[in-house]
């Protein structure tokens, strides 16, 4: 029964998966990437399906990822055994409950605390490992949302760009964290990125609740939700909340400090999840978030937040 690794389409869930990856290389077990699991895509999902006779590691996985989760786990478990690893998404023991009670699961490790998944792993397989140290230290550098590790940010950066996340992880599980091929895949990614970024402010809508002003935009799919959540609250200073709507139906939130609202409890509303300070979650509409239709969008999503403030 060989090792497939499914994990998030983020730095934390591909360092996760290179640590694994390099733990059983060095334990000459044989294990490949399945693929990446995102809101965006449905891809990684059907691959999922189509595992048999393994053990499947689903890494810095939340559940809706997986929706209807414990119907699509159930599944999964009728043939194969499921390990999961996941930080401290408030849902993350919930989940680990579901796995526990349809699957024989081969391992499950959840932790309450600031770690993220790729250090859960590093810390319990490869405790003195040097690459598994800096995979850990980098994916931290992300999802803790410190943001100071220039390799880190250059990482994010090609993951999200789309290159090819197999040889990604295949690279970072030998100790190869950057190379001159990865820097041709950023510099073209930039470019895209920036023109990007300036197109948030063309979108942008302001509307008052109880407690916070949030604003509105609509974003490329490439954008990476923190980025484009940072862009927001930086060239707007009169913005609590950033709320990102992108154009496959994606919606994230970010609030600056200081202000109190729960937006895991607000992702929920939207059928996600995350933390209090950064959440996110889908948009029941069926079609595609354009520029023509963002407005109308912004007006469903206004009545469906009126009624979360007023509660």
């Amino acid at each position: 029964m060989g090792h497939v690794l499914f994990c998030s389409d983020q730095l934390d869930g591909v360092a996760a998966a290179a640590i694994m990856g390099r733990m059983l290389r060095l334990r000459g077990r044989e294990w490949r990437l399945g693929g990446t699991l995102s809101h965006a895509s449905e891809s990684g999902v059907a691959l999922l399906a189509q595992t048999k006779n393994a053990i499947l590691h689903l890494l810095d996985v939340s559940p809706d990822y997986l929706v209807p989760f414990e119907q699509t786990v159930s599944s999964l478990a009728a043939n194969n055994k499921i390990a999961y690893w996941c930080s401290d998404l408030p849902c993350a023991e919930e989940t680990a409950g579901i796995i526990k009670g349809v699957s024989a699961a081969a391992d499950i490790i959840t932790h309450r605390s600031p770690l993220c998944s790729a250090e859960l792993a590093q810390q319990r397989f490869l405790p003195n490992d040097s690459t598994a140290l800096q995979l850990a230290a980098l994916a931290h550098d992300i999802k803790l949302w410190r943001r100071h590790d220039e390799t880190a940010l250059r990482l994010a950066d090609v993951i999200a760009s789309g290159y090819d996340r197999r040889s990604i992880v295949d690279a970072l599980s030998k100790g190869v964290l950057w190379s001159a091929t990865l820097q041709a895949a950023r510099d073209a990614y930039l470019e895209k990125k920036e023109k990007a970024l300036a197109e948030l402010n063309k979108h942008i809508i302001i509307k008052d609740y109880v407690g916070a002003k949030c604003g509105f935009t609509l974003a490329a799919n490439l954008l990476p939700s923190a980025d484009a959540c940072q862009h927001l609250l930086d060239t707007h200073a009169g913005v609590d909340v950033a709320v990102v709507v992108y154009r496959d139906r994606r919606i994230v939130f970010r609030r600056r400090e200081g202000i109190d609202v729960d937006l895991a409890r607000v992702a929920k509303v939207f059928d996600g999840g995350g933390r209090e300070y950064a959440s996110g979650g889908r948009l029941r509409t069926g079609e595609s978030v354009t520029a023509e239709s963002f407005e109308r969008v912004v007006f469903g999503i206004d009545r469906t937040l009126k009624d979360f403030f007023i509660r």
